[in-house]
């Protein structure tokens, strides 16, 4: 007995030394791991300190490659550029290198941070690099100060410098859209709020450098060819008179130009009076275009052959008038109204006439040639001709000019073009696909969110647009899948007095309903398609609910006399906006809205207030938050003006 108890006290004795020898072991494996961890933490600090450091430093370089860019710096652009695509690839091989980080990356929290970062480094060092590779290939474009210099001298355009450009345009373009997609693609949950938040402002500006890029690879594929680069062209150009406005200016004016190699000549102009038709010309319209629009005779009479916004059926229409009248077939047509004209004059410099003996200059083009000419000129033929002709010597100057000045007509082109008061139509099928896409081609652009915007034409017989003032409020309320209900009411003032000559007062001796002063307009507004009016005051008084231009369009006829106010409301339903199909997946979980202004003298004022029934709004962009999920745009933009917000349901 006493002998079991010995034996037992020994196994007893021997289990605790076994267990004391497994803790010793468990804590010496415990210690060993934590100096491990503790080591490959520290590592991994002093890692993500340097590619702190390169990513900040990259950062920095990419800014200041813009500012110099905006200076027209392409030497220092070029430079800065290089260190920022050398620093982003030095953070991003410090992240993907590092034994330390690798094993950091398994971890739940600090995994995605991490993949994020280095998915933003990469994208940074491709994007860098690729407009490091524009700017080498603008080499040609180079003055002897590293500045930029428009290939534009003598009156004739280097097709070959724009040729030589262009390849470097599209690859990059191609890269930063992949660039885009990486951002994208990389984890978006769970990441620190620093890193959030440069992951959000990244993906933004990719987008952005993307979408600049592709209208630029546009521009460049089409100018050649345009310009006479595979031969002699023809043009037909349309010019608007803002004071009697359809969705543009009304063409009153015309003039036909010539391109050949680069260099462009003005053939002959005058009123589109001498070029009337006897017969409708035979366009081939699409049946929504016909139910629409049949009814204003636009394949007749030239002053309302652009009563639709959208461009690509106007320049298909006045080509085919022109040759219906002259058996001509030209190769396209270009519109431009007497705001752009104006805008010309920044390059060109002012421009004199004799008759009356006034010189005009940017501020005061727009202003005399749409008003101020109709109580200078005595003859009403003479008035008619002042625009066309004063076109014909802006459009001349301008493409006689060089060095800076070509620089600054770009800029006024491109402003033009963005504000829909420059817009050009081709009959070449391949050259009109890439003019789609872009500002100049004068699309009604298909968002996948919210959309608006309203086109007044005037049926007074008047120049009475001038005078006319126009109020937008726009309130929309987005229901948590998506679907929007829109109240938009639109306020018109005409500000004409009696004392204005005839001509702008305009007015109709038969018809006593309609006196000098009076504004007679049709006003359509258009919204995404498939929206349906529910409601709104106006409701009743809808003339047509027909879509045009891919949009839902909803028309009124409006009647504003003199000094008076009139207001329209309509009240209607956005279905829910289809999935995009954008492969940057940027548009996700984003609310969108997208208004284009009608290209008037003087630029509308809006309102635009949107509310969320749930879900949570962040970093509105364009939008002022009023509180809550309520965001508020309040301005006057001259162009399309596109707000988003990130909105999580």
């Amino acid at each position: 007995m006493h002998m079991q108890r010995k034996k037992r006290r020994r196994r007893s004795s021997a289990a605790r030394r076994r267990r004391a020898k497994i803790k010793r072991r468990i804590y010496i494996a415990v210690a060993l791991l934590a100096s491990v961890a503790f080591a490959l933490v520290v590592l991994a600090l002093v890692r993500l300190q340097k590619v702190s450091a390169e990513l900040k430093v990259a950062r920095s370089e990419s800014q200041q490659a813009v500012d110099a860019l905006e200076a027209k710096d392409l030497r220092s652009a070029r430079d800065h550029l290089g260190r920022a695509a050398d620093s982003f690839i030095r953070g991003r091989n410090a992240l993907d290198s590092a034994f330390e980080l690798k094993i950091a990356k398994m971890f739940p929290v600090a995994g995605p941070n991490l993949r994020a970062v280095s998915a933003m480094a990469s994208a940074g060092a491709s994007t860098a690099d690729a407009g490091k590779n524009i700017l080498d290939a603008a080499r040609r474009l180079q003055g002897p100060k590293g500045e930029l210099v428009f290939p534009l001298a003598d009156g004739r355009v280097d097709l070959k410098a724009v040729e030589e450009i262009q390849p470097a345009v599209r690859s990059a373009h191609i890269r930063v859209e992949a660039a885009a997609a990486q951002v994208a693609g990389s984890p978006a949950g769970s990441l620190a709020g620093s890193v959030a938040g440069a992951r959000e402002e990244m993906l933004e500006k990719l987008v952005e450098a993307r979408d600049a890029l592709a209208k630029l690879d546009g521009y460049l594929t089409v100018l050649p060819p345009f310009l006479g680069g595979d031969g002699p062209r023809r043009y037909l150009v349309a010019i608007g008179n803002n004071a009697e406005m359809n969705a543009e200016g009304m063409i009153l004016s015309y003039g036909i130009i010539e391109a050949n190699s680069g260099a462009i000549s003005w053939s002959r102009s005058g009123p589109i009076t001498e070029i009337k038709l006897s017969a409708p010309a035979q366009v081939p319209l699409s049946q929504e275009f016909v139910d629409r629009w049949s009814w204003a005779n636009p394949t007749f009479a030239w002053q309302r052959a652009n009563v639709s916004p959208e461009f690509s059926i106007v320049g298909e229409i006045l080509t085919s008038m022109y040759k219906e009248r002259t058996g001509q077939q030209l190769d396209g047509a270009i519109f431009i109204d007497g705001v752009a004209l104006g805008y010309l004059l920044r390059a060109t410099g002012p421009i004199a006439f004799q008759d009356p003996p006034v010189t005009l200059d940017e501020r005061s083009f727009a202003d005399f040639a749409m008003n101020g000419a109709y109580k200078s000129f005595a003859s009403q033929e003479v008035r008619k001709e002042f625009l066309g002709v004063a076109a014909q010597r802006a459009i001349t100057a301008a493409f006689q000019i060089s060095g800076e000045r070509a620089r600054v007509l770009g800029s006024a082109f491109d402003q033009a073009a963005r504000e829909r008061r420059l817009m050009i139509y081709s009959r070449h099928a391949g050259e009109q696909a890439s003019l789609a896409g872009m500002p100049i081609g004068g699309q009604l652009k298909k968002p996948t969110g919210g959309f608006f915007s309203y086109t007044l034409q005037n049926f007074s017989g008047s120049k009475l647009d001038y005078y006319m003032k126009q109020s937008i409020d726009y309130r929309s309320r987005v229901a948590p899948d998506g679907s929007s209900s829109v109240n938009v009411k639109m306020t018109l003032q005409n500000q004409a007095t009696a004392d204005l000559p005839e001509y702008i007062l305009g007015g109709d001796e038969k018809l006593e309903s309609r006196k000098p002063g009076d504004y007679f307009g049709y006003l359509t507004l258009y919204a995404p398609e498939g929206s349906f009016v529910t409601g709104g005051e106006s409701k009743d008084s809808l003339l047509s609910v027909l879509p045009d231009a891919g949009h839902a369009a909803f028309s009124v006829a409006v009647l504003v006399r003199p000094g008076e106010t009139r207001t329209v409301e309509l009240e209607y339903r956005v279905p829910t906006p289809p999935a995009s199909d954008d492969a940057s997946g940027a548009a996700k979980n984003r609310f969108e809205l997208l208004y284009v202004p009608q290209p008037r003298i003087r630029p509308d004022s809006i309102r635009a207030e949107v509310s969320f029934d749930s879900g949570t709004v962040a970093e509105p962009s364009g939008f002022a938050a009023l509180g809550g999920r309520t965001l508020l745009f309040d301005g006057n933009p001259q162009e399309a003006v596109e707000w988003s917000a990130s909105w999580r349901r």
